[in-house]
């Protein structure tokens, strides 16, 4: 598991406030995005069979150009990411960039140019 030092955590907390306390509520809503995870879990009885897959989402919301904002457990156990924004059809593929599970956050990169 990684761990981000407390610098990020205390950067992460700072981004969300200056989001939310400066943005108007038509920007704010173009940052909001549906986060996709295909995930498996690992099965520790019998570590030679694959684990079993599930499926769920959550919300995020952009930080940056190509980072996402999304709570650690969306994400855990991830095998596929997925991002979708409002009004476009197109699923952009994401990775786990940093993920803190004590504080519940987690920065996705979206990896295609053209996300934002």
């Amino acid at each position: 598991m990684h761990r981000p030092p407390a610098m990020i955590r205390s950067l992460c907390l700072l981004i969300v406030c200056a989001v939310s306390a400066f943005a108007q509520p038509n920007e704010f809503r173009k940052s909001l995005c549906r986060v996709n995870n295909t995930a498996q879990e690992f099965n520790y009885r019998v570590p030679w069979l694959p684990g079993q897959m599930s499926g769920g989402s959550g919300t995020g919301w952009v930080v940056a150009k190509d980072r996402i904002m999304t709570n650690a457990h969306v994400v855990s156990n991830a095998r596929l990411l997925t991002v979708e924004k409002e009004s476009d059809p197109k699923k952009y593929v994401a990775t786990v960039e940093h993920i803190a599970h004590d504080c519940d956050l987690a920065i996705l990169k979206v990896e295609d140019p053209g996300f934002w």
